[in-house]
């Protein structure tokens, strides 16, 4: 950007990171700015170790409106028509990006917890892996992990903005066992569908998350003894409890009530604190508070 752009005004960046602690790199650039925003406390809470820079928290929001989540209802009928899903079927969801570091976002956890839930399958229960960018080698691993599974839809592209809308519609649970979120968008887009969520109880996820609206997934903290991609040796991350999540996922197939109190609570909790009025709100605070 030329000088035009930053000159003369008050710079504030907007930064998102998975990990308690901001890559070393990373310091020298606060400096280029006023302040620092963090998509989440968990990211703020990080940039305020390294920051001489003020920092705020300003989560990512929704639009909370029925009609958002009426629309999607329409593509949920058709993806599961389309992928021959019965209309009575209780669909379980995991979904990644492999460019955000696979170990981080742990596929692999998620399809073992559905493995130990149900060790035999059931012609009621379904299993959606939607990845993208997925490494061919690691993409066979989690193939053969599964291939004993008939109800397992893979999907391994990149969908319209619609298309994904409904697949999300059409699942039931969303199953995140990530070892580390900056924010964890997934499990918040689900909630507002009105969705239950068996989620690793740590990091970003935990600021819209509790056991009133989520399954919460206990865990250990791990120190990463080498680098993985990004994330250098000396990193904090959690390890879910597979063993723990198999139960919260078969507890969604066996109590439909439960299933339903948990959905029921996960829209409440995402219109309470993740609605654009409630960020506007707060970002309008903020910059009164700069004009000041």
């Amino acid at each position: 950007m030329p000088d035009s752009v930053i000159d003369n005004h008050y710079n504030i960046a907007y930064w998102a990171w998975e990990t308690p602690v901001i890559p070393k790199e990373w310091v020298p650039l606060c400096g280029w700015f006023d302040e620092v925003w963090g998509i989440s406390d968990f990211v703020a809470d990080a940039i305020r170790k390294v920051s001489d820079r003020p920092v705020r928290e300003m989560r990512l929001c929704f639009d909370v409106s029925d009609m958002k989540m009426d629309n999607c209802k329409d593509a949920a009928v058709s993806f599961r028509s389309d992928h021959g899903i019965p209309e009575d079927s209780i669909v379980y969801l995991t979904m990644f990006d492999g460019r955000s570091c696979m170990e981080r976002k742990n596929p692999a956890g998620a399809i073992e917890a559905f493995k130990k839930a149900f060790p035999e399958e059931k012609d009621d229960v379904f299993l959606i892996v939607k990845g993208k960018e997925t490494y061919k080698k690691r993409k066979k691993k989690l193939r053969e992990s599964l291939s004993k599974y008939r109800n397992v839809i893979w999907i391994d592209e990149r969908l319209s903005r619609e298309k994904l809308d409904g697949m999300m519609a059409a699942s039931d649970v969303l199953i995140s066992l990530h070892r580390a979120e900056g924010f964890g968008l997934p499990v918040a887009e689900m909630m507002l569908l009105g969705k239950a969520v068996v989620s690793t109880g740590y990091s970003a996820t935990v600021e819209f998350t509790d056991e009133s609206c989520a399954v919460m997934v206990p865990y250990e903290p791990v120190t990463l003894k080498h680098d993985v991609i990004v994330y250098r040796k000396g990193t904090v991350w959690a390890e879910p409890d597979v063993d723990a999540a198999a139960k919260g996922i078969r507890k969604l197939y066996d109590d439909p009530e439960f299933r339903k109190r948990i959905s029921e609570a996960a829209i409440a909790k995402v219109k309470e604190t993740l609605s654009i009025d409630i960020a506007a709100d707060k970002m309008k605070r903020y910059i009164n508070e700069i004009y000041e």
